[in-house]
């Protein structure tokens, strides 16, 4: 079993910050561990979107750069943050993904210890690269990220610069001998790939309990599902939302 103490749980954003209301209520609400587990928020939006003190143990505010270069700061932000408070594992997820059920929740963290591997996320089925919008860390196995790309992955593709493959590139220095030539495929010995969905939009996991969608409607209806409580959640319950 994990030890909710030592874990930290970092939710990063820029807008919709109701996700974060919801999102910090679903973990200090309804998980029996919530009050145990150590939450931290870092945001680089419109300071008058959010409001701290609500139930978070550090509130960080930051620039922004733009989409891409905004998410990696905002990961890097969590990274050197998390070092600093130096529990055992860190999750670092945006603040739309919702873990929505204690018991799968609980069972991830536990297969991830038990797997002894060094990071834990999703795997995007067609380019092979980790999904940021979840990771969780051993936190001394955290990569310090870099904005490059591994060489052996533009070989063969015509990536834009983006995120997913700063951190792949990122996680392969942090873990992955320097003296081996270049294979990405090495980085698979550290990573734990737990179910996200279906590609390209992962949106939700039964099998984790993972959800990241845009639909309202489709949050309505696992919130309902799931049976969560809570003052932000029961708000997000009573909208009605038109069909676009």
């Amino acid at each position: 079993m994990f030890e909710p103490k030592q874990l930290h749980i970092i939710l990063i954003g820029h807008n919709s910050t109701h996700n974060y209301f919801i999102n910090q209520e679903i973990i200090r609400d309804n998980f029996s561990f919530g009050q145990d587990v150590w939450l931290t928020n870092i945001f680089n939006g419109n300071d008058e979107e959010m409001t701290t003190g609500l139930s978070e143990n550090n509130y960080i505010k930051i620039g922004n750069r733009g989409y891409q270069e905004g998410a990696f700061d905002l990961f890097k932000k969590g990274i050197e943050f998390a070092k600093t408070i130096n529990k055992d594992y860190t999750i670092i997820m945006n603040y739309d993904v919702w873990v929505t059920s204690e018991e799968k929740f609980a069972k991830l963290l536990y297969d991830f210890v038990k797997s002894g591997k060094s990071f834990c996320t999703g795997k995007d089925n067609e380019l092979g690269r980790p999904l940021t919008d979840m990771i969780i860390f051993k936190t001394k196995d955290a990569p310090d990220l870099e904005e490059k790309f591994l060489a052996s992955r533009m070989k063969n593709s015509n990536f834009d610069p983006c995120f997913e493959e700063w951190m792949y590139y990122s996680l392969y220095q942090k873990l992955i001998d320097k003296n081996i030539e270049e294979d990405y495929n090495l980085l698979d010995e550290h990573w734990h790939v737990i179910d996200r969905g279906y590609h390209p939009r992962y949106e939700w996991s039964e099998k984790t309990s993972i959800l990241h969608t845009h639909s309202n409607d489709k949050k309505q209806e696992i919130i309902k599902q799931q049976n969560l409580k809570g003052k932000y959640i029961d708000r997000f319950l009573e909208i009605r939302f038109v069909q676009q």
